[in-house]
């Protein structure tokens, strides 16, 4: 699971723990005047990190990270550094907001504060509402250093992170659950356990990861780096790591290199002395890289445990078991909620009533939606209205959204238009994220059991 979300993670925590230090050298170096630190202390956040207000200047009379990152023109160094005080703070609203200020720019980084916020949420509800950081109920006993501050606690999270070594990874949890921080301390635990077991052999000491540098000149851009990185982390191909790895290491993208090193010792260490016999051919129907990974994103994006070990399932049919054992890891990791009532099962529209004319007029609706623009008076609400009454749909107002477009697919065999409306506006679903992610899955099934028109529901499962 870990490795999954950790990617991105990782990666900004390395460099953002080099920015961080590099300030905190300079911030020892020169003279802090009382009013200077009046002003920090103004601004500090949750996590007692200072925060200039959205549209500041600096000192010298710079835009400020956040006035940049307004303006669209936030460079890589001051999106490490917003990256870094968000995650320090362990404040889940301070995460999104971040997220939110550097989406347009670097929307990968952004997702990864989003998932950080997720997890520090549900690290707080397993710990009985205690915020990160904070005192526990019982005293805890203190680090050797007497006290950690949020940057330290930040910066030996990303390096247990990313040495990919379980027993570093549970010492530095034991360090933060003594300093009082056990949401930190459980995700290196989960992190810990998902590693899988090394032959016993002596490990050489490695040296300290240097920070990435800054990559050259029409190098790799930190989007590139993160796609080649996902795409040889799934692959499960020990010589597409192998490429991938030497490639990353050459953009100095260093902290992502040692991840695959480590993943490449892992396979090779599993794989016997002689070359294992070619695996059989899956049954048909097969399922593509593609569609593996539409559907491992879509099962991880649910959040829902059932939903993650349905999909690995999936998975491990049709021969991706490194993919089904990611989901398996995720869904044994997800805490359990606290007496909450389960998320209600995809809406299945009720037997059709007897209608010959139903596929006709669905095919004819279908045709009218892809041709038509929402909002526009090119959109048939009138007929997509009729439609739903006649099909004695639990919504009848005319909004085209995923439930009238699963009822076209599921009771006709229909390829539907892509809906409208999601979330309340087309569905019974809380989210429009969820409503989404359960039409991804369902059209993917169609495609699945239906060979001859599986590029039809792939498309139409792409929204």
């Amino acid at each position: 699971m870990w490795w999954l979300l950790a990617i991105p993670f990782v990666g900004i925590l390395g460099a953002a723990a080099a920015a961080t230090k590099q300030r905190r050298d300079a911030a020892a170096t020169g003279a802090a005047s009382g009013a200077a630190a009046s002003t920090a202390g103004a601004n500090a956040g949750p996590g007692g990190t200072a925060q200039p207000a959205p549209g500041a200047t600096t000192s010298q009379g710079q835009p400020t990270a956040g006035a940049q990152a307004q303006a669209g023109q936030l460079s890589q160094a001051d999106m490490m550094n917003l990256v870094t005080v968000a995650l320090a703070s362990q404040n889940p609203t301070r995460m999104r907001e971040a997220a939110n200020q550097i989406r347009a720019q670097y929307p990968l980084q952004a997702q990864t504060l989003d998932a950080a916020a997720l997890a520090t949420e549900q690290a707080i509800a397993a710990a009985g509402g205690q915020q990160p950081g904070s005192t526990p109920a019982t005293p805890a006993t203190p680090s050797p250093a007497g006290t950690m501050t949020a940057a330290e606690v930040a910066t030996l999270l990303g390096a247990a992170l990313g040495s990919g070594n379980a027993q570093t990874m549970r010492d530095a949890a034991a360090k933060l659950r003594a300093a009082g921080y056990p949401a930190q301390a459980t995700i290196l635990e989960t992190a810990a356990a998902a590693v899988p077991a090394q032959p016993a052999q002596p490990t050489p000491a490695q040296p300290a990861t240097p920070p990435p540098a800054t990559p050259a000149a029409g190098a790799m851009t930190t989007n590139d780096a993160m796609t080649l990185f996902n795409a040889a982390m799934t692959s499960g191909n020990v010589q597409t790591m192998k490429d991938a790895s030497m490639r990353l290491r050459a953009a100095g993208f260093v902290a992502q290199a040692n991840i695959l090193d480590a993943a490449i010792a892992a396979a090779s260490a599993a794989q016997p002395a002689t070359p294992p016999p070619a695996p059989p051919t899956p049954a048909a129907p097969t399922m593509s890289a593609a569609d593996a990974a539409t559907l491992l994103g879509a099962a991880m994006g649910s959040g829902n445990p059932q939903t993650m070990r349905d999909a690995a399932a999936k998975l491990r049919a049709a021969g991706y078991a490194a993919q089904a054992t990611i989901l398996e890891t995720a869904a044994a990791a997800v805490p359990v909620a606290p007496a909450a009532p389960p998320a209600p099962p995809p809406v299945t529209p009720a037997a059709p009533p007897a209608n010959a004319s139903g596929k006709a007029t669905a095919a004819a609706l279908t045709v009218k939606l892809k041709t038509a623009k929402k909002g526009t008076a090119s959109e048939p609400k009138t007929d997509v209205a009729a439609f739903q009454i006649a099909e004695r749909l639990p919504r009848t107002d005319g909004s085209y959204g995923s439930e009238t477009a699963l009822a076209i697919a599921d009771r006709y065999g229909i390829v539907p238009a892509k809906p409208f409306y999601w979330g309340k506006k087309g569905g019974d679903y809380s989210t429009l994220v969820a409503d989404k992610n359960q039409y991804k899955a369902h059209l993917l099934n169609l495609a699945t059991s239906d060979p001859a028109r599986a590029d039809e529901w792939r498309s139409a499962a792409a929204v």
